[in-house]
């Protein structure tokens, strides 16, 4: 399979193919290759990808590079996502009889009418996807006019928010947290973000006024490196107990 760029990762697309390699027990035998056209996209994907998914650069949109890519990778199906559109590629895909898909599919009125223009030449490429997963009516509507077969189309909304949910499933636990740093349920909180030098003691003084109406306040910082100067350690250290920091 190949799926197609997506901002959030900077993808180009992502081949699989069948492989002795097991990359996950749900798809047992399926080899998956990331493909991206920059460095910062390279980045990305090594960062947050297994090491079972290969990364590789997305082949230049000349018939010489797509036809090497493709008979390297030599992909079972090829799923391209919003609207990655390359007519080499996809014009090869479909001599070696590889079916293309087109997933999270979204189309905008500026490229809508730029297709028409050229709809001798992209209709037929638009036609030769075997399913398409549009985010939405409107989208839908215009990726038929541009030359997709209605019976290919579904909608299926917008994968990026698919996404999301799954990680819900990695909520955090914010009264646990809490409550293994040593703050009470009930007990409103101050927090001072990477302080510098001297806003330790102005963030104690406040916590001390503060807790002659908020007595629970929970006051916790989290400081910068710096060195205090000898005549202030006493007082940094005094505030540094105040607000649960390291001596």
């Amino acid at each position: 399979m190949l799926f197609g760029s997506t901002p959030s990762v900077s993808a180009k697309s992502i081949y699989a193919r069948n492989s002795s390699t097991r990359s996950n027990p749900h798809v047992p035998n399926i080899k998956i290759v990331v493909s991206t056209t920059t460095t910062t996209g390279m980045g990305e994907l090594r960062s947050r990808l297994p090491t079972h998914i290969s990364k590789i650069y997305y082949p230049v949109d000349r018939r010489t590079c797509v036809n090497r890519a493709l008979a390297i990778i030599n992909p079972t199906a090829i799923v391209l996502v919003e609207a990655e559109i390359w007519p080499n590629f996809i014009w090869r895909a479909g001599d070696l009889g590889i079916p293309l898909f087109l997933a999270n599919a979204r189309l905008s009125d500026r490229s809508q009418r730029g297709y028409k223009r050229f709809g001798r030449l992209f209709r037929p490429l638009f036609a030769s996807f075997a399913g398409i997963g549009a985010q939405n009516e409107e989208d839908a509507g215009r990726l038929q006019e541009v030359g997709c077969r209605p019976e290919a189309i579904r909608i299926v909304g917008n994968l990026k928010f698919d996404a999301a949910k799954l990680d819900e499933r990695h909520i955090l636990d914010v009264p646990t947290l809490l409550r293994h740093i040593g703050v009470p349920p009930d007990a409103p909180i101050l927090i001072g973000g990477s302080t510098h030098a001297g806003e330790e003691i102005l963030l104690a003084e406040i916590a001390q006024r503060l807790r002659a109406r908020f007595p629970k306040l929970f006051l916790r910082a989290r400081a910068a490196a710096f060195r205090a100067r000898p005549g202030d350690r006493a007082a940094v250290a005094s505030a540094r107990r105040e607000i649960c920091l390291p001596q």
